[in-house]
Parts: structure tokens; sequence; C-alpha cells
């Protein structure tokens, strides 16, 4: 159903459908009018996304509608407008503030929406309607808790060469000590995390203790601009000094950490913002001690969170592994990319996950600006793989 024509020509064409009869003059003259006025709210469901849509509607009805099919007109009149805006509304046009939302959260982990909703200024089924829409659509994923490389906390990553990865993938599945893996393209065509030390299958290419993460906090730009930055960065090259790097190791224990504390954290693993009540009541822990133990979260862990402006399906992973001392070099060019960025260290070598769209100017970028900083000797060599699927128990 599309509404087409002038305010009158819609009326007859009301009129005559509803009655059967063609409309006089005096049924659809401006003579007599009502303001008839709809206020709606109501979730709209699509393939792409939750949309809370608020719309007021001012409508003037002649008399002779509002006595004879007020019930009617007002339905099949919401019904009309609906299916005609509706198809305006798109995933990408629909007014919302996702970067600011995230700002909040990162800032917060668990701050509540109706307090983001105070402080942006919308009402908070808005905020939680945007919250949905945020999540369902891989824009942004809730905050995740990691440990800290203590000694105590160590991770294990490999990089490997093996002659079936799909079988392998399907084999990991009844493995506790496995954390993370996946399949790949490109220098290595499977990864692995582990908890503690194994015995890989097939060739290693690179393997090592984790370090600390270092997650960017992407600006709020388009890629293009994006690239402008960075090719700013890259004509001061020649002036950089060597700084110390931000992806640590702890070399001691850290202390005190109990059964509880090993229980909260997995808890907390997949999800920052996990209620406290359901934490209570599926662990039987106080929730004093849940609330120390989050208030001292920074002190063990870290807090990582993505943002993806377009979905997290709209980009491709890939991990790049390069060899350099220069880790805050590569890490600041590489944050400025208007999407989530992490960096960690393997091996003796700075990993670099980076999801960047399908958009040949962008991928070639990447590859441009690591050619520059071999051209600068402050690069010695790198490689890279892409991520095709991966899981996490």
């Amino acid at each position: 159903m599309k509404v087409t024509g002038s305010h009158q020509e819609i009326l007859e064409i009301f009129i005559k459908k509803r009655s059967g009869k063609n409309p006089t003059p005096e049924m659809v003259s401006p003579g007599g009018e009502r303001p008839l006025v709809f206020g709606i709210q109501s979730l709209f469901y699509t393939k792409k996304a939750n949309y809370l849509s608020c719309l007021e509607m001012t409508l003037r009805v002649p008399t002779y509608v509002w006595n004879h099919h007020q019930y009617l007109f007002k339905g099949t009149l919401i019904y009309a407008f609906l299916r005609q805006t509706m198809s305006h509304f798109t995933f990408r046009n629909f007014p919302r503030d996702l970067y600011g939302m995230f700002t909040y959260i990162h800032e917060e982990p668990r701050i509540s929406l109706s307090e983001i909703a105070r402080r942006m200024q919308i009402d908070k089924r808005t905020a939680s309607a945007w919250w949905k829409i945020a999540v369902e659509n891989g824009i942004i994923v809730p905050p995740v808790l990691r440990r800290k490389s203590f000694l105590n906390f160590r991770e294990y990553v490999y990089f490997l060469k093996v002659k079936d990865p799909a079988k392998l993938f399907e084999k990991l599945k009844e493995s506790t000590e496995i954390i993370y893996y996946m399949v790949q393209t490109g220098f290595s065509n499977f990864g692995i995390t582990s908890k503690n030390p194994i015995d890989p299958p097939d060739d290693v290419v690179l393997s090592g203790e984790r370090s600390d993460y270092c997650l960017s906090i992407p600006p709020n730009c388009s890629f293009e601009k994006s690239l402008e930055v960075i090719q700013e960065k890259l004509t001061v090259l020649k002036d950089v000094e060597l700084k110390p790097s931000p992806l640590v190791y702890h070399d001691s224990f850290y202390e005190p950490w109990d059964e509880k504390d090993e229980i909260l954290y997995w808890e907390y693993y997949y999800n920052m913002r996990k209620p406290l009540s359901s934490v209570m009541r599926e662990n039987q822990i106080y929730s004093d001690k849940i609330m120390n133990w989050i208030r001292r979260r920074n002190e063990f862990g870290q807090i990582l969170m993505f943002y993806f402006p377009e979905g997290e399906r709209t980009y491709l992973p890939s991990i790049y592994v390069l060899k350099t001392d220069y880790d805050s070099v590569v890490i600041d060019l590489f944050s400025q990319l208007p999407v989530s960025s992490a960096f960690y260290r393997v091996g003796g070598c700075l990993v670099m996950t980076l999801y960047v769209p399908f958009r040949l100017i962008v991928r070639s970028s990447v590859r441009n600006v690591l050619s520059r900083l071999q051209e600068e000797a402050l690069v010695e060599e790198y490689d890279n793989t892409i991520v095709e699927y991966h899981y996490r128990p």
C-alpha cells in the first residue's frame, strides 16, 4: 500500500472504498475539519536491526470521515504511513549515537542504560533500543575481561601450519585447555590460545607467552579521514624516538587469588556487564566479595571493548606479525583507524589484529603503511594471515 496524491484525493479514495459511494464535495471539504493527532511509539523488526521510532502525525480530518469511520480511518492511515515511511528507514541512515554510547561504556563498563540515557539526554527506552541495535548487529561488542600477563595468569599462543585445519578445528572442541582457536589463511593456517603450554600438532610458525593487550579507542571518523591522519604521521617518522613498549609482561605472581576469584573471572570473561544478581545466585558468592573483586579488576585484568561502525561482519579480520622494536609507533599509527585494533606480543614479535573493510583503497593502505615503516627501518619484516572462522569455548 502506498499513499500518493493530495490530502483530498486520498480522502476521496478512502471514502469510496469504505462506503462504496462516490464522495460528495461536502464529505471532503475543508469546512468542519477536526484535528487528529497520532502518537506512535513502537519497535520495528527488520532483518538488519530493531528500530525504535517515535512518530507523531497531525492530520486534518473532515467531520464526515471522523463521525462515520474514525477507527478504521486511524488504523488505515497509520498502516499506510508506516508502509510508506518504513521503506526509507535503513541500517545506515537511522539517527542514533552508538559511538557516544560506546564511549560511555568504555569509560565505565558497568554503567547502567538509565545513566547513559541521562547523560545523553535521551529516553531510557531509546537507550535500550540503541544498545539492542548495537549488540545484535555487532557494532559494539560488550566489554570482556582478560587477565594481565602475571606469572600465574599466562596464556600461550601458537601460530601453526597444519595439514588439515578443518579436522583439527573439530577435534579441539573436546579440549578443556584450549580457550581460543581459529582457522586462517596466510603464513599460518591455524591459531591456538591455551591456558597452559601444549604440544602443538605439525609445524609451529610462531609461539610464545602473550603479553598484556593494547586495544585502540577508535576515532569517530571515516576510513578516508583516518588514512589522511596516518599519512600526516608518516611524514615525521625520521624524528621518531625509541620508547618502551606498552605491551608488557609482569614478572611476578598476582596474589591473593583464590577459588572464588577464579570463578568470578570466568563469569565476567565474556561479558563485564553481567548482572550482579545472576552471578550471586549461580555461584553462591556474597555481593561484597563480588563488588570488591570488580573494584580491583584493573589490578589484575584489562577490559576489552570493540567498536565496529558498520557492524563486525563488514570487516575482514587480519592478523599481522611484525619484527620491530618500535611498538609505540606502530600502535599509534594503526590506532587512527575508525575501528578497534588489538595489539600484543608473542615470541619476540608484535602481533596486531586489524579489522579492515573490503574496499581496495583501505586494504592497500595498510600494506603501504607497513612498507613505509620498513623503508624507515622501523619494522624489520612482517607477514599476515586472515582469520576465516574461530571458536571460543
